[in-house]
């Protein structure tokens, strides 16, 4: 592209240069975009960048993820790297090679079909992002990256394989109920807004999320719906959050219903806080801590409090229980200068009785 700046070219010159360097062509796709009146929607999950080994002062890395279009329109997807974060990284890698080369790859996604990716990067770069371009999803770009807590892969496969939405869906033992879900709610007291808010109060998907389009401070005045990088979400990923200090007169809650009796393991994600978009309203605010949960079920009632200073599917424990109706509430009390995060819930089914 440098050596025809602000210069004329050929359409056919211009297109197969690009597709040897992308991986496709705009001859192909143009077309399709101009005439179509749908985007693209991606079920996207498992992104990672696993360390393979480090040779003569680089290192050798396996990127994976696995995407599905679930729209009637191809898209197009694009792997970057780089060696800068995209994103706030609080485990930063470590002794990682000196030579590094950059990733810049695209992926056609037909309709209706998916795939999982295990690409083999030599001279990798410890940072990468999956642009999923003009799509339905948000964020559109989800950043990932290897860190210290990364071990080593001792053996891998390199390729693609295809695979099929029901890859997508939680297992058969398994019931995930993610904040986004009909089975999660924010329960707080009802609270006086500013005219302010009630004049700028819109119904849009982007007004949802509340750092969309503007920074938020956490004040700790209500629960906030915003953006996560980090989340739990195979469209939309997104969390729940607000500062605890309070009375336990707000709570959020995921409810599912158990059909078999037996005995369950329940798991909270958490998710590492990117803070997109995001002012504090202190310097001493921070995720991790503790958080106060309620499991109920059928027959049973358990209080349980959780440290934060991890992330990803922390277990709340094992129970029995019966058939029925279970909730799992999140609290708004604890340290007020914790950052409470709500995400997802799962119950797994351990055995019967």
């Amino acid at each position: 592209m440098d050596a025809h700046l602000f210069q004329s070219i050929d359409f056919a010159k211009f297109d197969s240069v690009f597709a040897g360097h992308f991986g496709c062509r705009w001859s192909e796709i143009l077309s399709s975009w101009f005439e179509r009146d749908e985007i693209p929607v991606y079920l996207v999950k498992d992104l990672a960048v696993k360390r393979v080994c480090d040779v003569d002062g680089s290192t050798t890395t396996l990127v994976e993820f696995s995407i599905y279009n679930d729209s009637d329109v191809e898209g197009v997807v694009r792997l970057q790297s780089s060696d800068f974060p995209y994103r706030i990284a609080s485990h930063q890698p470590l002794g990682w090679g000196r030579e590094q080369q950059s990733v810049d790859t695209c992926f056609r996604v037909m309709p209706r079909t998916g795939r999982k990716v295990a690409m083999l990067v030599p001279e990798s770069n410890p940072y990468f992002k999956l642009d999923l371009g003009i799509a339905r999803n948000m964020p559109r770009q989800i950043s990932f990256y290897c860190d210290r807590r990364t071990p080593e892969v001792d053996g891998y496969v390199a390729g693609e394989w295809f695979l099929k939405r029901e890859n997508f869906l939680s297992g058969k033992n398994e019931i995930v109920v993610d904040n986004e879900d009909e089975g999660f709610r924010i329960v707080e007291p009802t609270r006086k807004f500013s005219l302010y808010e009630y004049l700028t109060r819109k119904d849009s998907v982007f007004d949802k999320y509340a750092n969309v389009k503007r920074f938020v401070k956490l004040d700790g005045r209500s629960w906030l719906t915003l953006i996560e990088n980090n989340a739990y979400g195979l469209v939309y990923r997104s969390i729940v959050v607000r500062t605890g200090g309070e009375e336990g007169k707000s709570w959020v809650e995921w409810r599912t219903n158990l059909e078999r009796v037996g005995k369950y393991e329940l798991f909270v994600h958490i998710p590492e806080f990117s803070a997109m978009n995001i002012m504090y309203k202190s310097d001493l605010l921070s995720q991790w801590g503790t958080q106060a949960y309620t499991i109920v079920l059928p027959e049973a009632r358990h209080e349980i409090s959780i440290d934060t200073s991890d992330y990803g599917w922390i277990s709340l424990g094992e129970y029995e229980s019966t058939s029925g109706e279970s909730v799992v509430m999140l609290h708004d009390t604890g340290d007020p200068n914790h950052i409470i995060i709500g995400d997802a819930v799962k119950w797994v089914y351990v055995d019967e009785r």
